[in-house]
C-alpha cells in the first residue's frame, strides 16, 4: 500500500482510511451502549 504515496492519491487514501477506523469506532461504541456486558 506504501507503493501510493505520490501526492494526492495518498491524501485520499489516508483520509479514507480514516474515514472507516472513525466508522468502526462509532460502531463499536453503539455496540457497547447496546451491549454493555460484552467486552470489545
Amino acid at each position: 500500500m506504501r507503493a501510493l504515496k505520490s501526492g494526492l492519491g495518498w491524501r485520499k487514501v489516508d483520509a479514507m482510511r480514516n474515514r472507516i477506523i472513525s466508522m468502526r469506532q462509532t460502531l463499536v461504541k453503539e455496540l457497547k451502549a447496546e451491549m454493555p456486558d460484552r467486552n470489545f
